[in-house]
């Protein structure tokens, strides 16, 4: 996660998509361990870095589990 923290320090990810990213490496998400794992082997820069993992949260977004609110009581 030092590598999401370091690109939203950088202003390089928004608040929103750097939530979303922290959430599918919780979930141990295979398409952004590998871009992670190609930046840290110096294949791509920050920048792309940056637009790959945006773009990969765009799309893997809508799978997260997101909480819900419980159903309200009946009186």
């Amino acid at each position: 996660m030092p590598v999401i923290l370091n690109l939203e320090m950088k202003n390089l990810l928004d608040e929103n998509t750097s939530t979303i990213l922290k959430t599918l490496i919780l979930e141990e998400n295979v398409d952004i361990y590998r871009v992670i794992n190609s930046y840290l082997a110096h294949l791509i820069t920050e920048k792309q870095l940056s637009f790959k993992l945006t773009r990969l949260a765009q799309q893997l977004g809508a799978y997260c589990e997101r909480p819900t609110s419980p159903l309200p009581k009946r009186k």
